[in-house]
């Protein structure tokens, strides 16, 4: 939310205050009653007499302060009008300007004495008076003598008061001429007061200080109140330092975590930090210095302009604006452009921001469609310059060029965007020039149009992270093509698209190795031949051509040429000849021969141009090949084969291939089939390995002949079992619908699986599966149709399958009951009963043990005459029993926390948060104490334990 608070009593009508007017003319006495022109008082006198609520009306002339009385000073809430002519009535207005009645610091009448303030406006923290002062001037009004604030405010000091000046001029003041001392608001200080300054003043040529290694703050104004400053008023040509010490905000100073401004419809012009090109201290804000946790807002109609940290030898920050120590700047609406922090070309300083400082330590903001800042300089020098027109971590710097036949709706200079904001810009290409494409490169990366608004008109937008220039110009796309098919020539720059602008000129260069003298490259741009601009050293040649239009270039030779590649091992050629040249529409004649004999079958590889060329003729391991020439012709010749090594058939087995090598060209098919003898294993596939790896028939041929196909990509070594091996798989339980396959006994070779399935009976879907293959228990996981699929991988012996389901049934018995069976995990066949007995301890026999199976209490059968209770539940689904022993017995939810022995370990299961868990032997010897959430084990030796587990305890046997 925006807001700009602008304190002004425009009009003070006091109730219960004085209404009486008082007159003021360079002629009059103090001892005149003031009440009408005619009868007109001092300045001095009608000060000193008005009370709160009354106005002293000052006619035009010169006026000039005492010996005696040194500045005016203002001690009441009055309100104070210059500018009267002497013929206005009792309630007129002035007649003339505020150049009519000047205010005077110094004493020319009398001749004695220093030059003090020209005006001090103090109440005091207990009584905050209320001042309008209007159409006057201040001027020659000089600080550094006054007895109340020395060195503060040359014109006016104002504080403790709510002071609006309107129409008032200050100018020609200084705060300190005392070199050795600070100086704080050349025309104004305001210290602890509000002051609102609107209605076309002007703060002009005013200095801090005057001279010496004193630092200045504020040439213009020193605030560390509340200031607002509006209505058209100028603040122009002040300069907070003109000797050799800092300076800081040649316009404003405004300092401290008090302090507030508010600038508006106002103009900050021409102001300078430090002006004395000698001077090597720093300076900081040429128009504004906000600092040290001071406030600042900049809203519409501000303009900041050509104002200059320093003219100086020392660093500049800020030429506009400087904003730092955890300060804050919110630049709403308005200008700040033409500004410099550095304007000394001797200077070799550092320079930051030329319109705007802001360091990383205090926040700035502004809003990109209304606040603008462009066209500031960081330094005229030449030392480090960063941050044209803002430094700031929250700020980078755009450049927008000049553009020819493309207008544009941005202006052409350097424009100051936000970290993250967005730039936006129009172009429309000029009607005569509509044929051609614009090219927009943001940093030299291609920029596309974000919206096509019609007519040639085309709108762009990028997100600003960095600074950024921009280049635009109408383009043309230069294609460069790719000549792997020129052996020997190499191009500059590499194939490709080139982006170029439409009148610039495009070069390239094409060089050949000297080997290839009297092949020439032939250029074309479509039908239209491209002649070599130059030629060096009859290898290099030279090309260009103007951009004025997309260009596809083609490059070919005068002549053909055919490269054969060296014969492999294995081959050789017709003739020795690598390289030959083929004039065009010629035909090019080689023959490959096959040197050894067991490689005659083998049909070499011959590749044109990537491209498999069958041979023309074949005899006796000679291949002839005849080659229609059109262009450059590459020829790859290969002779890749591979062996096959075949092993004699092992028992059972026959093989319709002779055992040993092979060989075999390279990608081609293997084929072969087995047969098995043994009636026994029909259907049984017998095991074939390549290099390791499993080969599955490709065929099969009733149940004893498999045919098998490889592709021989290396050299391979087959490896065929037929040792056999039983499995005997047992008839399942009720609980099973169905079987695959059936039970009984089964062979298969050995390195092969055996599958089997099993689905369980509809009601017993949920029930888990437990598989005894050999020595090994198995627990398969259920697929997504209720059954169980498993293999059994690598088997090489006899092996019996036995398969079961079951539900889980968990007891946690109350550590006062003794049971017939353990607790903990017990499997239980589905559709049978899950019986045990339990029994409390003898001391609680009195005590009804209370059973809670799955969260719902079980109604114990009675109790038998030895004291034990029966359970019987029926195995239907996974159960988890609780048996509690106490007078009051408290139900064990589903999300109660569950303790039990399980592998092991003990396991202890908390649904409601952490709980604290302490683990002792019966002897109370601690073995474990620690904090469980969720589900927990704990490693502990076979024992009985005493477990506590938040509110529950356990006696747990651990196996």
């Amino acid at each position: 939310m925006r807001s700009l608070l602008l304190i002004a009593a425009l009009c003070f009508s006091l109730p219960g205050m004085a209404q009486s007017a008082y007159h003021v003319s360079p002629y009059g006495t103090a001892g005149n009653a003031g009440t009408s022109w005619g009868d007109a008082v001092t300045l001095h006198a009608a000060l000193s007499a008005a009370a709160d609520g009354d106005t002293i009306r000052i006619a035009k002339g010169n006026y000039h302060t005492a010996n005696a009385s040194g500045a005016w000073q203002v001690a009441k809430s009055v309100t104070i009008i210059g500018g009267y002519d002497e013929t206005e009535d009792a309630a007129g207005k002035p007649s003339e300007n505020p150049s009519a009645t000047i205010l005077y610091g110094n004493r020319i009448p009398d001749g004695n004495g220093k030059t003090t303030r020209v005006m001090s406006i103090i109440g005091t923290a207990d009584r905050i008076i209320r001042v309008t002062v209007e159409n006057l001037t201040m001027t020659g009004g000089n600080g550094t003598y006054d007895v109340y604030a020395s060195g503060r405010g040359g014109g006016l000091y104002n504080r403790y008061s709510e002071t609006v000046l309107r129409g008032v001029v200050i100018s020609g003041n200084t705060a300190s001429d005392d070199g050795s001392n600070d100086a704080f608001g050349g025309g104004i200080c305001n210290e602890m007061a509000v002051l609102t300054i609107t209605g076309n003043s002007v703060i002009r040529n005013n200095i801090a200080s005057a001279g010496g290694v004193g630092s200045a703050f504020g040439g213009g104004i020193s605030n560390s109140g509340r200031l607002a400053v509006d209505g058209n008023t100028r603040i122009e040509n002040n300069t907070a330092s003109v000797g050799t010490g800092a300076g800081s905000g040649g316009g404003i100073f405004s300092s401290g975590e008090t302090a507030k401004l508010f600038v508006s419809h106002s103009v900050i012009i021409g102001n300078k930090a430090v002006d004395n090109p000698s001077d090597d201290q720093e300076a900081s804000g040429g128009g504004i210095d906000n600092t040290a946790g001071a406030y600042a807002e900049l809203a519409v109609g501000t303009v900041v302009k050509d104002n200059i940290a320093t003219t100086g030898l020392g660093t500049g920050f800020g030429g506009g604006v400087s904003n730092t120590f955890a300060s804050t700047l919110l630049f709403f609406a308005g200008l700040v452009t033409s500004n410099a922090a550095i304007s000394n070309l001797s200077n070799t300083a550092e320079a930051r921001g030329g319109g705007i400082y802001n360091d990383n330590l205090s926040t700035l903001e502004w809003e990109d469609l209304t606040a603008f800042i462009h066209s500031n300089t960081a330094t005229a020098g030449s030392g480090t310059s960063t941050g044209t027109d803002i430094y700031s971590k929250y700020a980078y710097n755009v450049f927008f060029p000049v553009v020819e036949h493309i207008t544009s709706d941005r202006e052409i200079r350097t424009h100051a965007v936000k970290n993250g904001g967005t730039f936006w810009f129009t172009l429309k290409t000029d009607s005569d020039y509509k044929d051609q494409t614009q090219l927009v490169l943001a940093n030299d990366r291609p920029l596309t149009p974000s919206d096509s608004m019609g007519d040639e008109m085309y709108q762009y937008t990028l997100t600003i992270t960095e600074d950024v220039v921009f280049y635009i110009a109408f383009k043309s796309i230069i294609t460069l093509p790719d000549i792997p098919l020129m052996p020997g020539f190499t191009l500059t720059p590499d194939p490709g698209e080139y982006i170029t602008r439409s009148d610039d000129t495009f070069t390239f260069s094409l060089q050949k190795e000297k080997k290839y003298k009297g092949i020439e490259p032939v250029v074309r741009i479509g039908e239209t031949l491209l002649l070599p601009s130059g030629i060096e050293g009859d290898t290099i040649y030279r090309y260009s051509l103007l951009a004025e239009e997309d260009a596809d270039i083609q490059i070919t030779t005068n002549r053909h040429v055919v490269v054969l590649s060296d014969p492999p091992q294995g081959l050789s050629l017709t003739t020795d000849q690598p390289l030959v040249y083929a004039t065009a529409n010629n035909t090019f004649a080689f023959t490959l021969n096959v040197t050894e004999d067991q490689f005659k079958h083998i049909l070499p590889t011959v590749l044109v141009n990537g491209i498999s060329t069958m041979p023309t003729g074949k005899n006796d391991g000679s291949y002839r090949y005849i080659l229609d020439i059109r262009g450059y012709t590459d020829v790859q010749i290969e002779f890749k084969h591979h062996s096959v090594t075949v092993p004699y058939s092992p028992m059972s087995v026959t093989m319709n291939r002779v055992p040993g090598r092979y060989d075999i060209q390279s990608d081609s098919a293997f084929n072969f089939t087995l047969t098995v003898t043994d009636s026994k294993l029909a259907d049984i596939a017998p095991f074939v390995a390549v290099n390791g790896s499993p080969l599955l028939f490709s065929d099969k041929q009733g149940g004893f002949i498999y045919l098998y196909s490889l592709k021989t990509t290396e050299d391979v070594l087959i490896r065929i079992e037929a040792d056999y091996y039983a499995v005997t798989f047992a008839a399942p339980p009720e609980s099973v619908a169905a079987v695959t396959p059936e039970p009984g006994e089964y062979l298969a070779f050995i390195g092969t699986d055996f599958t089997f399935t099993l689905n369980p009976k509809e009601q017993y879907l949920d029930a888990c599966l437990e598989v005894v293959a050999g020595n090994d228990t198995i627990y398969p996981v259920r697929d997504s149709n209720g059954g169980f699929t498993m293999s059994l991988s690598g088997l090489r012996k006899d092996i019996s399958v036995t398969a079961f389901l079951f539900y889980k049934v968990v007891i946690h018995p109350s550590i006062f009951i003794d049971m017939d069976i353990l607790p903990g995990e017990h499997k239980v066949v589905p559709g049978s009963d899950f019986i045990f007995k339990l029994k409390p301890y003898e001391q609680y026999t009195n005590i009804v043990p209370t059973v809670v199976v799955n969260g719902n209490i079980w109604q114990l059968l009675p109790v038998e005459s030895d004291g034990w209770y029966t359970i019987s539940l029926p195995a239907t689904k996974d159960t988890d029993i609780q048996i509690q022993l106490l007078p009051e017995a408290s139900l064990f939810p589903a999300n109660a926390v569950k303790i039990y022995s399980h592998g092991g370990n003990l396991v202890i299961e908390s649904a409601v948060g952490e709980i604290p868990v302490t683990v002792t032997t019966l002897t109370g010897r601690v073995k474990a104490r620690q904090k469980v959430a969720g589900t927990k084990s704990i490693a502990l030796p076979a024992g009985i334990y005493i477990v506590r587990a938040g509110v529950e305890t356990r006696k747990i046997t651990v196996r």
